[in-house]
């Protein structure tokens, strides 16, 4: 499976790496390890090839000026191998480069996950995963619902991760060069 995420830039891709550190030392939560790198994934895919998806991404990152997030709070996705994440704020901004990169990248016969349908898609940075090798996912929340979890971002690029068991690895980043905005006066636009 291949991914397109948002990487973050510091400060905020450092303090999600102080949560995962933290949480990792308090509780063995090191299931982050899937994908190293603070981001909020936008599609999952298989089916189409680099180079294909590569001209879908050029173009997006041609089209899309860069722009201003902030996640808020904390949320849980429970089942089997439960994550812990900090939901981010759904601006029209985000939810029209999703749908449209949804689009292009089924228009062209990629199969994509279902949970990265727009209607089901839920965006957040993942904050832990997996079982706590000690304690319990109550605890870990109890240490969370103690910390400042609003991460205000600026998404810069497109980011095409790639598959590399036991994890995924940037493959391509594509910077946002689309038409100028303000994204310190206007977040969300």
């Amino acid at each position: 499976m291949s991914t397109i995420a948002l990487a973050l830039h510091e400060p905020a891709a450092g303090r999600v790496r102080d949560i995962w550190a933290h949480l990792g030392a308090q509780f063995g939560l090191a299931g982050i390890r899937r994908v190293p790198f603070p981001h909020l994934t936008l599609l999952g895919f298989e089916g189409l090839d680099h180079d294909r998806a590569k001209e879908v991404l050029e173009r997006f990152s041609q089209e899309t000026a860069p722009f201003a997030l902030e996640a808020h709070g904390l949320g849980l996705f429970h089942g089997s191998s439960p994550i812990l994440y900090a939901p981010v704020v759904k601006t029209p901004t985000l939810e029209a480069l999703h749908r449209s990169l949804a689009a292009a990248f089924q228009a062209l016969g990629a199969q994509t996950y279902p949970l990265y349908e727009p209607d089901r898609w839920i965006p957040h940075i993942t904050l832990a995963q997996g079982a706590p090798a000690r304690g319990t996912y109550g605890e870990a929340v109890d240490l969370l619902l103690g910390m400042d979890l609003h991460i205000p971002f600026e998404v810069r690029n497109l980011t095409l991760f790639q598959w590399i068991g036991p994890r995924y690895e940037p493959a391509d980043r594509f910077p946002l060069m689309g038409p100028l905005c303000d994204v310190q006066n206007n977040p969300g636009a």
